[in-house]
């Protein structure tokens, strides 16, 4: 007599690992929460009290997302749409790419002036209107 083979379960590899990421996000949230609120609660004369828990917490966070992403558990959102300013800068950008500091040139009827400024790695670029 030949043996029946239990058919296989509904639930799928896929759904379980979506069911893991899901319990592991809901903690590292719980755990970031529970920083933040330890750090708000303190009232003492240590600013930098429970600070180091917080940022352990959001790394932790941050790692447990990237790595879902990384492997397609999860939905990696889309890049925010540039806004007019960050648009219009990177049109400048590619008409006038070797325009100097305080280089003035005109675009659309309109003045632009290159300004750059040291930044913490590198210099700061943007353009500014010519009034």
């Amino acid at each position: 007599m030949a043996r029946r083979i239990a058919p296989p379960l509904a639930c799928d590899a896929r759904s379980r690992s979506a069911r893991r990421a899901n319990a592991a996000i809901q903690a590292g949230t719980a755990r970031r929460a529970c920083s933040q609120r330890r750090f708000d609660d303190y009232d003492g004369n240590n600013p930098n009290k429970h600070r180091a828990d917080l940022q352990r917490a959001r790394r932790t966070l941050d790692a447990i997302t990237s790595d879902l992403r990384r492997r397609d558990i999860i939905p990696t959102p889309p890049p925010p749409e540039p806004t007019p300013k960050q648009k219009l800068n990177q049109t400048l950008d590619q008409t006038f790419p070797n325009a100097n500091s305080r280089d003035e040139v005109e675009h659309d009827g309109k003045r632009y002036r290159r300004r750059f400024a040291k930044a913490q790695y590198g210099w700061d670029r943007w353009w500014e209107e010519v009034t």
